[in-house]
């Protein structure tokens, strides 16, 4: 288990048309906020800054409301409508804020006034950073690994992968897949649950591949906690590297039939889901927010 006392990696995109500014901001940011391991994003437009957000998680958004190819108001729409980034807070930059009228669905977000006061600048991205409750959202430190984690191993086996759009998964509804691997994970004393589903088609081709002998590959279950266990491990080495910390499973709970209890607690939780397309079929990284473990199993 990790020590409380590790830093938090956290990821932040700044908007802004001048890299000059951008170069200040990132300097600023990893100067001063030196408690947080920062993964700092650029974009120069509002377009590449929309092209960013499609597939990559942010804890923190910073956006000059004057960017080219897409106006700043535009931009805040984009976010509000994101499957991936709609609760992630922002903070605005403007000279102008008196004339400032924002959509009151738009929620997260601290205006402040332009030329920047830095030490106000650097307290609310503090202040922003440190908004909700960590076991209620899903952090971008953990998604982004497992996403690209997934993919590489998809890669490695020979496939063609392309990630799709992220889908909201809300209360009751199904998880995606024929055959799901739960995770159960814990970090900094924080549960988290990441979930790995397949298409059989997908899981078949896998099996083949990595399994000579036959009667095993044909154990489905035995074959899908295997995978979960390989992406893990691959995906803790990204987090290590970064955060220099260890995460523990606490286990990995396999579910085909759609009526198992522990399945139907799985439907009444909210989360995220991203598919990724191969030739063979669809495999999906679903991270959950505020399950309770059902029954974990020893990993």
């Amino acid at each position: 288990m990790t020590s409380m006392s590790v830093k938090q990696h956290k990821w932040i995109l700044i908007v802004d048309d001048h890299g000059a500014i951008r170069n200040i901001m990132r300097e600023r940011l990893l100067r001063h906020l030196i408690d947080f391991e920062l993964k700092i994003v650029e974009a120069h437009d509002g377009l590449q800054a929309c092209r960013k957000m499609l597939y990559q998680a942010f804890d923190l958004i910073i956006t000059d409301m004057k960017v080219p190819k897409k106006t700043g108001a535009d931009f805040l729409h984009v976010v509000q409508g994101s499957q991936i980034n709609a609760s992630t807070p922002l903070i605005v930059l403007t000279d102008r804020p008196d004339e400032l009228h924002l959509d009151n669905r738009l929620h997260h977000i601290q205006v402040l006034k332009k030329p920047l006061q830095w030490k106000n600048f650097l307290s609310n991205c503090r202040a922003q950073l440190e908004l909700g409750k960590v076991h209620s959202r899903i952090p971008a430190f953990l998604l982004n690994p497992f996403i690209e984690t997934a993919e590489t191993f998809a890669t490695q086996l020979g496939l063609h992968v392309r990630q799709e759009l992220p889908v909201v998964k809300r209360p009751h509804a199904d998880m995606l897949g024929d055959v799901l691997g739960v995770l159960y994970l814990e970090i900094g004393g924080v549960r988290h649950h990441f979930v790995l589903g397949f298409e059989q088609s997908l899981l078949d081709f896998i099996s083949s591949r990595l399994f000579k002998d036959a009667k095993y590959a044909r154990d489905k279950d035995r074959v899908t906690r295997e995978i979960c266990q390989e992406i893990y491990k691959h995906t803790c080495d990204i987090i290590s590297s970064h955060l220099n910390v260890t995460t523990q499973l606490n286990g990995i709970e396999i579910f085909r039939d759609h009526r198992e209890p522990g399945y139907l607690e799985l439907k009444r939780t909210r989360g995220l889901t991203i598919p990724i397309r191969t030739e063979q079929g669809v495999f999906f990284v679903e991270a959950i927010a505020g399950v309770k473990v059902i029954k974990a199993q020893a990993a």
